[in-house]
Formats: structure tokens, sequence, C-alpha cells
């Protein structure tokens, strides 16, 4: 069952224990995973660097989340190639 991230529950990911951070991972894992399904599906070029990031996240969730910086270095990554391909499918879109 998905957290709640929302609300009063927000927090800053530098403030958060290893566990949140292992949460935060995993719901990342597996919006990588959806997103390079439907990238492929487009035939978006970023779909396997999703794709991979998603298993890796998804098979080394604990041991990233446990190093702070490795976990920011992460996040940050899926953030980016995230905001890639919805730049890319809202572009041909219009």
């Amino acid at each position: 069952m998905a957290q709640d991230f929302g609300g009063s529950n927000r927090k800053i990911f530098s403030e958060m224990n290893a566990s949140e951070r292992d949460a935060v991972l995993q719901e990342l894992s597996k919006t990588l995973r959806f997103r390079a399904l439907a990238s492929r599906a487009v035939a978006y070029e970023r779909w396997q660097d999703m794709d991979a990031l998603g298993e890796r996240i998804e098979r080394d969730h604990e041991t990233i989340a446990a190093d702070l910086e490795g976990a920011a270095v992460t996040v940050l990554e899926a953030v980016r190639l995230l905001s890639e391909v919805e730049q890319n499918l809202s572009a041909t879109r219009h």
C-alpha cells in the first residue's frame, strides 16, 4: 500500500530517516517502471534509462536509502528522467 506523502507528513528528503527514504525510493521505482512502459509504447528513446534506474532502485532500495547522499543523487536522477519524458510527451501532444 502506497504511503501518503502529502499534507502535514511532508518532509525534506535530507530530514527523512532511512526507512522514509526507502519508501520514497520504492514509489519512485514503481513510477519509473510504469513511465518506461508507457514511453516504450510511444517510442520515446529514454525508456530504457528509466526502466534501468527503476529496476536498480527496486533491487537495491534498502542499500540506496541507507546512504543519504547516494539516495539524493538517485532521486535527482529519477526526477530528471521523469521530467524529461513529461516535457517530451507534452511537446508531442501540441
